[in-house]
């Protein structure tokens, strides 16, 4: 057994001067072939490596553990030929044959650093880096990360120096769309009336409608009980629109409030951020504002505490490879609004704390596209439907004359809400294309303000796009040179010769004789 071994172990010729180092692979031998007969020998951690002397100058080591050690060697005088340090590792060759089968293309290099392997290079995509990473792992069985602090096991680990090229950059547009509608129909009447007789008072009343502000006198005979009704106190109004009326006699004092409106409301937000940052990076983004929440504390006191609202983005991009994103993003649209909005009672304050509510659509999701590409991420479609009606009871349910008894409303809502999102692999632009919102902008001269009543001037036309000529062997050409004449250097513009290519050489002669002359 120990020759059929020894028969399939490489053989390394080494030198006393300079060869020091011996790197095992592990479960694997090797054959070390000696200048000196060796008669006796020493191994440091005999766990590491097996050391065995095969035919006087012939070592045999086999690799029995992860790790380093010594070995000493003697001749027949018991004079010392060598010490080598003999360094057992995992198989790098195969590593690196598997890499190149499986990983073609990929610049991996792999190097062993006690008990770990080591991976170093630049790999296109992090796809790829997670292959790499899963192939060293079934040599060792673990992986040991660049942030991680713990050592490897007794197998070692996979420490991973890689990168990944290519556009890292991941720029995300966002699109939120948003189109509200609102439906408000009011039918109602409001009334009173008041008689007073000589032996009584009586009315009607149909939800209190009340006109003009003061006393207004009504009635100038004595009532049966009590003194005469001279004046009834009456508030303002609170119709908006409508038809309104009031008959004022001696005895009857009749108001009455046609209130018959539609009102109709559109709201339309759209949202287009757009937020850059490094593959693996989080990023957030917000435009919008803050708004103060009162926070009760200790001993009745009140500290104040802002809440975010408006457009709010926030994504954790990873390019796996160079067509492919991965997205974990966050987009929330909101506003202020006095619906739901409550009023907070704080002690030692004269007033009341109005803090409003918000209105907020929101929207969390992974999803994993190509360059370019947009997928809608959320959708909404809405609709909701509230109707009231106020009636006397009886009067308001008469066919035809019951309108006159009862007050409807009716109040309908509409919205459709859309977020797209499109990543794209971000790379540097040319300063000369970029625009600005504030190119177009610029201040009137004293023409424009005051006489023409202008708040900017006239903008300078858009610069076009800068054009790169493409060269050519024939075409227009000249030369400029400097020619000296009595002393004094003065230019001297040459014209073009023809497009021949002969006589073209022979201009450029001409002209570096006469910068010698």
């Amino acid at each position: 057994i120990l020759f059929s071994t020894v028969s399939q172990a490489a053989t390394l010729k080494l030198n006393d001067k300079y060869n020091k180092r011996v790197e095992v692979a592990l479960n694997k031998s090797t054959v070390l072939q000696l200048n000196t007969p060796v008669k006796k020998i020493s191994i440091g951690n005999p766990a590491i490596a097996d050391i065995l002397v095969l035919r006087g100058s012939q070592v045999y080591v086999l690799g029995k553990g992860l790790g380093s050690t010594n070995v000493l060697l003697w001749d027949k005088n018991d004079g010392v030929i060598s010490n080598l340090d003999v360094e057992v590792t995992h198989d790098l060759a195969g590593l690196k044959a598997q890499l190149y089968e499986l990983m073609p293309g990929e610049e991996v290099n792999v190097y062993s650093s006690q008990k770990s392997i080591v991976l170093n290079g630049l790999v296109s995509s992090v796809t790829k880096m997670d292959a790499v990473l899963r192939i060293a792992e079934s040599f060792t069985g673990t992986r040991l990360s660049t942030k991680e602090k713990k050592g490897g096991a007794s197998t070692g680990g996979v420490i991973n120096l890689m990168q990944v090229g290519g556009a890292q950059q991941v720029m995300l547009e966002v699109k939120v769309s948003e189109v509200s509608r609102s439906i408000l129909e009011q039918f109602g009447i409001k009334f009173d009336a008041i008689n007073a007789g000589s032996n009584g008072i009586g009315g009607i009343i149909g939800r209190g409608a009340t006109l003009g502000g003061g006393a207004a006198p009504i009635f100038t005979t004595p009532a049966a009980v009590g003194p005469a009704v001279t004046s009834v106190l009456s508030d303002s109004a609170s119709i908006s629109r409508g038809i309104f009326g009031a008959f004022l006699d001696g005895d009857m004092l009749y108001n009455f409030i046609l209130n018959a409106a539609k009102q109709d409301g559109i709201a339309k937000v759209l949202a287009e951020p757009t937020l850059t940052t490094l593959s693996g990076q989080p990023a957030t983004f917000l435009s919008g504002g803050e708004f103060p929440v009162p926070v009760p504390g200790q001993n009745g006191q009140v500290t104040i505490e802002y809440k975010d609202f408006g457009i709010e983005l926030g994504f954790l991009p990873v390019v796996l490879d160079a067509r492919q994103i991965n997205l974990k993003l966050n987009v929330s649209v909101s506003e202020l609004t006095t619906d739901q909005a409550v009023a907070v009672d704080v002690s030692n304050a004269s007033s009341n704390i109005f803090v409003p509510a918000l209105r907020k659509r929101s929207a969390s999701s992974t999803v994993e596209l190509a360059d370019g590409q947009t997928i809608a991420i959320a959708g909404l479609i809405s609709e909701n439907t509230k109707e009231r009606v106020n009636k006397i009871p009886g009067l308001g349910d008469i066919p035809i004359l019951g309108a006159l008894f009862r007050s409807k409303e009716f109040v309908k809502g509409q919205s459709e809400l859309v977020i797209l999102v499109t990543p794209h692999l971000a790379k540097p632009i040319d300063e000369k294309d970029v625009r600005m919102p504030t190119d177009r902008i610029v201040d009137p001269d004293r023409w424009g303000f005051y006489l023409m009543g202008g708040l900017t001037g006239i903008a300078d036309p858009d610069r076009s796009s800068t054009v790169v000529a493409e060269g050519s062997a024939s075409g227009k050409y000249g030369h400029q040179v400097d020619v000296d004449d009595d002393q004094s250097s003065t230019k001297q513009k040459l014209s073009p010769p023809s497009s021949s290519e002969t006589e073209f050489r022979e201009h450029i002669n001409q002209l570096k004789d006469s910068s010698y002359e």
